[in-house]
């Protein structure tokens, strides 16, 4: 198999055609080597099928912040790159913005970040769905790695977000996606008129119960804590609504049914319960995505990157958003980009 992957890569043919050229050959001298392996070895001689690309700014995100400062360093002249898919973006996932004082009420959040992205594009940013999959401190510039192409940049702005976090409970993983949702706001219309729960110990817990409350038949808000935070807004307006019942303290949640959710069991108060519900929401802090950058920024505890005024530990990188600490929200997303915004384009 290696002699001819040898032969196939000295002729110069591109990895497309060399791993279409792999799977032939085998079928036809009939290797007994199932695909997955194929793409094994294909991997072993992976290499960027394109020449690095060369800019002055490299933003790594492509959500509220990332593709806001794409847009005004274009508009101010700079060579910007937004590397990400907008739909993997928290506001691509919100359905209609409600808690924004720079977004109009009633707006759809999907269709605000492609609107987002189509400005920055006529700006004359440009931009890749590709991730991020290793960042390196070259000397000249920062290399950054994807499946398909490396970047060399000047600058590179982390503009990574954050994900959800998860709860580790049992039942958890397993009816992920049968029944077990970490995205309310995306999933409640699936479930409306049924009973659903909600597990979490953050504000966003609270404001996502609210939220599936008018949609959803009764909600079970599983509070991981003992008590409640009750100078909040969302929770003083769960306690009015008749389909809302709050559980505070709980543990030992376990989820089960068949092939999808059919209930869930915790204990409150050393009180063993039984809810019959058929969607289960996680909703707590969200984690930034920063992993990849351990080795060339500092980060804090919880993963967030450490900066001063967006400035983070290497003089050629810079963070925003919910990679940084701080509030999450919407309006800081905006927030930070403007101000940063400024900062790179007076330098």
């Amino acid at each position: 198999m290696m002699g001819v992957l040898a032969v196939f890569k000295k002729k110069g043919l591109n990895q497309d055609l060399i791993y279409f050229l792999l799977i032939v050959y085998c079928l036809i001298a009939e290797i007994p080597i199932e695909l997955f392996n194929v793409m094994r070895i294909f991997g072993m001689f992976a290499q960027p099928v394109q020449e690095p690309i060369k800019t002055d700014y490299l933003i790594l995100g492509a959500g509220v912040s990332g593709i806001t400062l794409g847009r005004i360093l274009a508009e101010n002249g700079k060579e910007v790159y937004i590397l990400g898919s907008p739909y993997d973006s928290q506001i691509a996932k919100a359905g209609i913005i409600e808690d924004s004082v720079k977004i109009p009420p009633e707006t759809k959040g999907m269709k605000w970040i492609e609107q987002a992205l189509e400005q920055a594009k006529n700006a004359g940013a440009k931009h890749r769905s590709s991730k991020a999959i290793a960042v390196k401190d070259e000397g000249s510039h920062i290399l950054v790695k994807t499946k398909m192409v490396d970047f060399h940049a000047d600058y590179v702005i982390i503009a990574t977000g954050a994900h959800q976090q998860t709860f580790g409970f049992k039942g958890e993983k397993e009816y992920f996606h049968k029944g077990v949702s970490d995205c309310a706001v995306c999933d409640a219309n699936l479930f409306k008129g049924r009973n659903a729960a909600i597990v979490g110990n953050h504000k966003y817990t609270l404001k996502s119960a609210r939220y599936i409350a008018g949609i959803v038949k009764n909600v079970n808000v599983l509070w991981l804590n003992e008590g409640l935070p009750e100078g909040n807004p969302h929770f003083q307006a769960l306690t009015e609504m008749e389909n809302v019942k709050v559980y505070t303290n709980v543990k030992n949640i376990e989820v089960y049914g068949s092939d999808v959710v059919e209930g869930i069991k915790f204990i409150q108060d050393d009180i063993e319960r039984d809810l019959n519900v058929h969607v289960v929401f996680t909703e707590g802090e969200p984690q930034p995505n920063t992993e990849i950058f351990s080795e060339i920024v500092d980060l804090d505890e919880k993963g967030h990157v450490i900066v001063n005024e967006f400035q983070t530990s290497h003089p050629q990188v810079f963070a925003i958003g919910d990679a940084i600490a701080g509030e999450k929200s919407l309006d800081r997303a905006l927030e930070d980009a403007e101000r940063l915004g400024k900062i790179l384009t007076i330098a």
